[in-house]
């Protein structure tokens, strides 16, 4: 929003995708940074290794994780999401 990258951390549970925070767990996102050049996009951030709550992923170095991106014309979870995009990646 207002031209800086934004990023969120979410728990997909049916019927909606809370933010990790309102359900009593820790995001820890931190290190937040995007933007464009040309025709690409880029976003950055931070995640620690362990959360210590009940939403926990081992994000331990050498870990096949599912990542989830997704794009909008609007900065809120309420609707469906123009892109979506889903990748194995090797932490």
């Amino acid at each position: 929003m207002n031209g800086r990258a934004q990023a969120e951390v979410h728990i997909a549970r049916v019927p909606d995708h809370a933010k990790v925070g309102s359900l009593g767990g820790v995001s820890g996102l931190a290190d937040v940074a995007g933007g464009r050049t040309g025709d690409e996009t880029w976003l950055t951030f931070s995640l620690p290794l362990r959360s210590g709550d009940d939403f926990e992923i081992d994000l331990s170095p050498g870990r096949s994780v599912h990542l989830m991106l997704a794009w909008s014309v609007s900065p809120d979870f309420d609707h469906h999401s123009r892109v979506r995009v889903h990748r194995d990646v090797v932490l």
